[in-house]
């Protein structure tokens, strides 16, 4: 996971209105991607980007996470889950973005 451009776009983007909330969205991606991890062999964000646009972790985290196929310490099904989710889509747009940037140049 890419800590530093990701928190760059956030706040270039104006996203959230406090380090705080950069913060805690950097750290809700990243549990995402490590508990993805764990039921998924060598998950990252980037790998799954390459492959199908993360098409498949949008699938996996869309209700409320109820998708994921494994085991995980994620509060699936509740509503604390939403902000997490909430800031693994983000990192996605991310992905999105600087990818658009790459093709651009």
């Amino acid at each position: 996971m890419d800590k530093i451009g990701f928190k760059s776009w956030l706040v270039k983007s104006n996203s959230y209105s406090s380090q705080k909330q950069i913060y805690d969205c950097l750290s809700r991606a990243s549990r995402v991607e490590k508990e993805l991890a764990r039921g998924i062999e060598n998950f990252t964000y980037e790998k799954a980007f390459a492959m199908d646009n993360c098409k498949d972790v949008l699938f996996m985290i869309s209700h409320m996470g109820k998708n994921i196929p494994f085991q995980t310490t994620l509060p699936i099904g509740n509503r604390q889950i939403a902000p997490i989710m909430a800031a693994a889509r983000k990192y996605i747009l991310y992905l999105q973005f600087t990818h658009e940037k790459i093709k651009e140049t």
